[in-house]
């Protein structure tokens, strides 16, 4: 499993819903690793189908950073 795209996007506490441009109208990925690199640190609801695909294929990420 390879990061295919990185966007930095900031967000506040007081956000409920957040629209990042630069990913409407793309294909939607088997998962969204969010806080890549480890640069901050949030609550976040994983979606569904993410939380699919990190049970199953976590292992496949190559940086062990990312994987923590």
């Amino acid at each position: 499993m390879k990061v295919i795209k990185k966007v930095d996007h900031y967000t506040s506490e007081t956000e409920s819903e957040v629209e990042i441009k630069e990913l409407v109208g793309l294909d939607l990925p088997h998962a969204f690793l969010i806080n890549y690199g480890a640069h901050g640190y949030a609550k976040f609801i994983i979606d569904p189908m993410t939380m699919k695909t990190f049970e199953q294929d976590l292992h496949k990420i190559e940086d062990k950073l990312t994987r923590l």
